[in-house]
């Protein structure tokens, strides 16, 4: 890259990745660059409209989302989108918590997030069990009925369900669960349990192909 950084957002679009925000041991950062992987090289992109780190990003629509995240006035509930053709930055309607260290992910093209934390008056994590989702269309948050305490997760998606991984719970362990949450059901379920406990993770699905193989006379 060309800024070291770290507590920053990766988003894949169109064959580039794009990394947003973050901090280095100096100071917090709102600039932004992309890898090209066909060209295997890094350009500066239009900065974010403030500093930030701990904060989650997604795809939805072709567009790049960003929420939250820790500032120096404290943890954010702004909404920031980026369009990667116009390499424009635009301010939407906050969350309706603000919360960092949590995930964000895409479900029919509607934005989940999930989890995170404020910080108390001593610096404390003080967790954000609230669930909410974006809906683009309408620039419109509103809030799930199911709430999950956790932060500093792993999240994917596959097949329209959100899958949680460890991260630290309410308890200020870190956690051993894979939780799954299916927004059409707007209902979280424990599905696994890791041999150890994992937090802080990067997490993407691994689409591996089917192959079918026979043994015998050929026909």
């Amino acid at each position: 890259m060309n800024e070291a950084r770290k507590d920053f957002v990766v988003v894949a679009h169109n064959g580039k990745l794009y990394a947003v925000g973050g901090q280095d041991e100096n100071m917090v950062m709102c600039t932004v660059e992309c890898y090209s992987v066909a060209n295997e090289d890094w350009d500066i992109c239009a900065s974010i409209s403030h500093s930030c780190y701990g904060h989650a990003g997604a795809l939805c629509r072709d567009k790049i989302y960003i929420s939250g995240g820790q500032r120096f006035s404290g943890c954010a509930n702004n909404m920031s989108c980026y369009s990667p053709d116009l390499n424009v930055w635009e301010e939407k309607a906050s969350m309706l918590h603000g919360r960092c260290n949590h995930v964000m992910m895409e479900v029919q093209n509607k934005l989940y997030v999930i989890g995170g934390n404020i910080e108390d008056s001593y610096g404390f994590p003080v967790p954000i069990i609230a669930l909410e989702f974006y809906n683009p269309e309408t620039n419109q948050w509103s809030i799930c009925k199911t709430t999950c305490n956790i932060r500093e997760a792993g999240a994917c998606m596959l097949n329209d369900k959100i899958y949680i991984v460890g991260g630290i719970n309410g308890e200020h362990y870190y956690s051993d669960l894979l939780q799954e949450y299916e927004p059409v059901k707007d209902q979280m379920t424990i599905v696994d349990i890791f041999p150890t406990r994992v937090y802080g993770r990067a997490c993407c699905i691994l689409m591996l192909p089917n192959y079918l193989s026979g043994i015998g006379p050929h026909c």
